[in-house]
């Protein structure tokens, strides 16, 4: 669909295109947004298409996007550093985050298992992910030696429950009457396959089983690449690990489960507490959870079971402390940016009331208003669909005297929702860090709140309050906490009056910046007033 008469312009194929991924029809998508680069090669956010009309475009980005889909990793890969360099975008960060979670998931040792063929035994490696078929998907033919490429059909693709590993395949042999269709395994003898007169077939194989048209088994007209499961239970954890410090007792995660035989339920075992257990539903379930963990250092388990008892399970561990009482006064100063959408329908109205709503009950940041300056309002109403690039981002902080800039995008799904924000300081525009959640099967508006305190707790996290000790060394002052408590280059951090105070104060407008942080402790420069000499406490801005 596109809004106007389609005159193929490349702003119109842009469109389309973006209409075509949303739907799921990746070739048509790609054709699109290729013939928009044929025409425009380069992305930007404020891309003039006639006279003063402006939109965005993302051709190389969504492109990247299309092509990850299909699976087309190096491609992908390519066209999305391309977007980078040219505009850079959190979609883009994120999708190649993904790339790089996928290969290095890919990079596994294979599984090695025992498959009957044919009455004698052969060992195969069965990788974890790569070449998978998903369940009940139409995948393309194979690889064809002198016959048409149309001339394997397969249809679908299932597991069969127990035994050895063997699938359910349906297809079509659409080739010459009467040529045979085979299945072979490594280097065993070849057996026939029947089929309908109409050419269609069901079989139950082995894995890793080639399915052969011709009339000789040893040298047929065509190969169908080999065959493989879809992958089984698979779980993904994203959250603080490694011993990391989290401040006030709870702790976010991130959860990705999928398992083509259906799930049943995520179990999060802590300590000596009562579990948490969330029930699954479908193919696959995601979205964010929070921990109530102990002072201390805590060992988290995540256990996922599919419907057939299949199980898998990832241990996180995480050093909780006490949160760090502060100042509203000494709280960093925000402004929030307008979420940014991909496409007019990926939003709700009520998106930014609902996180700046949650950022506000977080309390991490001191947010500015960002309709208190007209100029502002009038800047970000010439900017397409509300995107807006980073330096313009930092110039909106600076104009509003903001220490930091709050911008993300959101995408809502068909049933799903997924938000990406970033936090940039305005005097450079540098990424400070990223945050981002992803929920499923959401029921209802009243569901979405939480989701958006998922967003904010989890920058709070990756941003936290931190208490130190600086000492003069050296001429450099040095902080007794690191990267593992949460510190950030460029983090500020506020003297204090001496003594105990809670909530605590600055003392005399003394500030400390830090410059790249070790594990367990951090060099700071001063920026502004004056320390005496001898240990001072300090709190981050």
């Amino acid at each position: 669909m596109t809004a106007l008469p389609f005159r193929n312009r490349w702003w119109q194929f842009y469109e389309r295109g973006l209409s075509w991924a949303q739907g799921g029809f990746l070739s048509e998508a790609e054709s699109d947004l290729r013939v928009c680069l044929d025409q425009r090669q380069t992305d930007a956010r404020r891309a003039r298409t006639y006279g003063m009309h402006f939109v965005q475009c993302f051709a190389h980005r969504e492109l990247g996007a299309v092509l990850l889909a299909e699976g087309r990793l190096d491609e992908s890969e390519r066209e999305l550093r391309l977007s980078i360099a040219q505009e850079p975008s959190a979609k883009a960060d994120l999708l190649l985050e993904r790339i790089r979670q996928l290969r290095d998931h890919a990079a596994q040792p294979p599984i090695q298992r025992t498959v009957e063929v044919l009455g004698g035994t052969a060992n195969e490696p069965v990788p974890e992910v790569a070449g998978r078929l998903p369940e009940h998907q139409e995948v393309k033919p194979g690889i064809a030696t002198g016959v048409s490429p149309g001339a394997i059909d397969i249809i679908s693709v299932q597991p069969v429950a127990g035994g050895q590993p063997e699938l359910a395949v349906r297809g079509h042999l659409r080739s010459v009457e009467g040529l045979p269709l085979w299945i072979a395994v490594g280097t065993a003898a070849a057996q026939r396959l029947l089929t309908t007169p109409d050419g269609d077939f069901e079989a139950t194989i082995p894995v890793h089983a080639s399915l052969r048209a011709g009339m000789d088994p040893a040298t047929p007209e065509l190969v169908l690449a080999d065959i493989t499961p879809p992958p089984g239970l698979q779980l993904s954890i994203d959250g603080p690990d490694h011993d990391q410090v989290a401040y006030g007792g709870r702790v976010w995660y991130r959860y990705d489960v999928r398992c083509p035989d259906g799930l049943s339920d995520l179990t999060i075992e802590q300590g000596g507490g009562e579990p948490l257990r969330l029930p699954l539903a479908g193919v696959r379930s995601a979205g964010m959870v929070a921990v109530d963990a102990r002072i201390g250092r805590n060992e988290v388990r995540f256990v996922v079971r599919s419907h057939h008892a299949e199980v898998r399970s990832l241990t996180r561990h995480v050093t909780v402390q006490p949160s760090v009482h502060q100042d509203r006064e000494l709280r960093a100063t925000a402004l929030a940016i307008p979420l940014q959408h991909p496409w007019p329908q990926a939003g709700k109205p009520a998106d930014d009331p609902l996180l700046l709503s949650a950022l506000s009950e977080d309390g991490r940041f001191r947010l500015i208003d960002r309709h208190a300056d007209g100029l502002l309002t009038q800047e970000l109403a010439l900017v397409e669909a509300g995107y807006v690039d980073r330096t313009t981002a930092a110039a909106a902080g600076r104009r509003l005297a903001a220490r930091y800039v709050i911008s993300g995008t959101l995408v809502r799904g068909r049933r799903d929702i997924e938000c990406f924000v970033r936090l940039l300081r305005s005097d450079t525009s540098e990424l400070v860090c990223t945050a981002d959640a992803y929920a499923d099967h959401l029921e209802g508006d009243q569901a979405e709140q939480p989701f958006f305190t998922a967003v904010a707790g989890r920058l709070r996290q990756l941003f936290p309050v931190i208490e130190a000790l600086a000492r003069l060394d050296d001429g450099l002052f040095l902080l007794d906490v690191g990267a593992r408590s949460g510190v950030l280059t460029a983090m500020r951090f506020h003297v204090l009056h001496d003594g105990p105070a809670l909530p605590a104060q600055a003392a005399g407008g003394a500030v400390l910046e830090a410059q790249e942080p070790g594990d367990e402790q951090t060099p700071a420069t001063l920026v502004s007033g004056s320390v005496t000499s001898g240990p001072a406490r300090v709190i981050s801005e």
